[in-house]
């Protein structure tokens, strides 16, 4: 996945915290920050085929090995752009062929999803949580919110400070009271 600022010239500040909670759950926590208010824009793509969940900041996706599940969160309200159609048409100018092969292919059609800020701001943050599961044996749920910035999935914990306005922490923590704590 990528995260851009409409224009990337202004962002002062770009710090992403990766936790991985075994067996299948990925948490990304981003802290953002830009020298005049910009629409942010978290960027997420596949070759296979993804969906908007129930909600505007939920994708869904598979292939023929596994499911998965992105929720993202913020604390401004964010839509969700979904193609599979590339910005610019991605063409084959060299005509470049596939591995041993001496006939030129074309480029197929990936998924993009683009989950942008309604407003503008200077600073923000986004919570990515990601589950995937391997045997596709497993409902993918979202984590439940408890309260602002803290979100319970599975047997694990997730706080984060959303503001922008305030420091930025992160704090993990399954029910053994094993954690990883960050905070600025």
């Amino acid at each position: 996945c990528a995260l851009m600022a409409r224009r990337m010239r202004f962002l002062t500040r770009f710090r992403r915290h990766f936790v991985f909670l075994r067996p299948n759950i990925v948490v990304i926590y981003d802290e953002l920050a830009a020298k005049k208010p910009v629409q942010w824009t978290w960027l997420l793509h596949s070759y296979n085929k993804m969906e908007k969940g129930s909600n505007e900041n939920t994708i869904l996706a598979g292939n023929e090995v596994a499911q998965s599940r992105v929720d993202l969160f913020c604390q401004q309200e964010v839509t969700n752009h979904l193609t599979n159609e590339f910005f610019s048409p991605a063409i084959n100018w060299k005509g470049r062929g596939g591995e041993g092969s001496e006939k030129s292919y074309d480029y197929v059609k990936h998924w993009h999803s683009e989950l942008s800020t309604v407003g503008k701001s200077a600073v923000t943050r986004f919570l990515a949580v990601i589950q995937i599961d391997g045997d596709k044996t497993t409902v993918l749920h979202s984590p439940k919110e408890q309260n602002n910035g803290k979100w319970v999935i599975g047997e694990w914990t997730i706080e984060a400070e959303m503001n922008g306005e305030k420091l930025p922490s992160l704090v993990v923590m399954n029910k053994n009271g094993d954690a990883v704590e960050y905070n600025s």
